[in-house]
């Protein structure tokens, strides 16, 4: 090794510690994360804050108002409620006869857990109503299961009025079938936020598990807007600290994180991708040429590179969460702050992502606008990763977008 690689060997060796040991000594930034990190959370304790069948548990028990959480029909009245905001036009009922149902007790209403496979099913035979809902957390629709569960509700309730709710986090696709209705959990979380404050008083366990399953829908389910702030703008101010610890610790390595890029760097040697990193732990990310195109770039010399460290507005990354399969995701960046007026099509991109009680008008927050279906476990990660590469590479990307994200048609995506 010559004088100069060595003298730059120790350079770089003593910025890395100047970094790590600014990164140490910045307390009032690890701060900011004590919600999210001190307090005990029973979901999490269980492992089970992504579990589809926990969460159509919870879902269930505040759904029945004869269950001992004290809040009596206050969930299943706002599922009602919501129900006639999105159905008013093809309500069966006249309004005397809906505002006669929403002011009834629902006594006569029973909620049943994986009848014929559906994850929950609201019955009243006196009221002739009938409501499926099928919750999807991290799963997908398999083998035609919607249509076989509203041909089965047709024959078993014949004479009445029969809804179907499809029930997904807000980056999922819309269900094949669409006479069922796409909720996500944004509904969800609003409505738990509604009864807490409604019920101030309510029972201690009750209004701890309340809150832990609340915030774990916040921070695990629904991608806590708040928590993703305050992780990007520590991961900004200790960019060079932070890539080194995620780089060198073997613990929390990802061992599928090398076969993914292993992959992208053969895209990228074929000139069809542009690999970057944005930390280390199980997130190969990249650029395409066509959505550099699709969604335009920033513009350096007005805003600076992006949280990305790029001149684009968005990243594709493989993410692996909780110990969970890989999946592919497409986020949009921020786009407040930005001193260029940002390109139509990344302004619609962020109105069908933002969330029901944010302002459209305000993109200062960043937007998961898809995510492939999870790597199944068996096979060969590469060719699953590389099918998924040649779907989004073989198209335009507006034809891309339109066929993974049936609602961006509707904003002309």
């Amino acid at each position: 090794m010559s004088a100069v690689q060595q003298e730059e060997n120790n350079i770089s060796h003593a910025e890395n510690l100047q970094a790590l040991r600014d990164f140490l000594l910045d307390e009032q930034c690890l701060k900011e994360l004590a919600p999210w990190i001190s307090n005990v959370n029973l979901f999490d304790v269980l492992k089970s804050s992504t579990h589809e069948l926990k969460h159509s548990n919870v879902l269930a028990w505040l759904l029945d108002p004869s269950e001992n959480h004290g809040t009596g029909d206050f969930f299943l009245k706002a599922l009602f409620q919501h129900l006639f905001e999105l159905h008013a036009i093809k309500w069966d009922k006249s309004p005397k006869e809906y505002f006669s149902c929403i002011l009834n007790n629902f006594s006569n209403f029973s909620i049943y857990r994986e009848w014929e496979h559906i994850d929950i099913l609201i019955v009243s035979k006196e009221e002739k109503i009938v409501i499926a809902i099928e919750n999807k957390i991290k799963s997908i629709e398999h083998g035609q299961q919607l249509q076989r569960y509203r041909k089965l509700l047709e024959e078993t309730y014949p004479d009445c009025q029969r809804f179907y709710i499809f029930l997904t986090l807000p980056e999922a696709n819309a269900p094949s079938d669409t006479l069922w209705q796409h909720w996500t959990y944004d509904w969800v979380t609003e409505t738990i936020e509604e009864m807490a404050s409604r019920f101030p008083n309510m029972n201690e366990t009750v209004k701890t598990l309340t809150f832990n399953y609340l915030n774990t829908l916040r921070r695990t389910v629904m991608n806590d807007s708040q928590l993703e702030e305050i992780c990007n703008d520590i991961y900004n101010k200790h960019k060079k600290a932070l890539d080194l610890i995620y780089d060198t610790c073997v613990t929390n390595k990802d061992p599928n994180r090398d076969i993914l890029e292993a992959v992208l760097k053969e895209y990228e040697k074929e000139g069809k991708l542009t690999t970057l990193r944005k930390g280390g732990y199980a997130k190969p990310a990249f650029h395409t040429p066509e959505m550099n195109d699709f969604l335009g770039k920033r513009n350096i010399e007005l805003n600076g590179v992006g949280s990305w460290g790029t001149d684009a507005n968005y990243y594709f990354f493989f993410e692996r969460k909780n110990h969970e399969k890989p999946r592919l995701v497409l986020e949009l960046g921020t786009l407040d702050g930005l001193k260029e007026t940002p390109s139509e099509k990344m302004i619609q991109l962020a109105k069908v992502t933002a969330k029901k009680r944010e302002s459209k008008e305000k993109w200062e927050k960043f937007h998961r606008i898809w995510s492939s279906a999870p790597f199944p476990g068996k096979g060969d990660i590469r060719e699953w990763a590389r099918k998924i590469l040649d779907d989004i590479l073989s198209k335009k990307q507006e034809e891309w977008l339109g066929e993974t994200k049936r609602k961006m048609k509707s904003s002309r995506i």
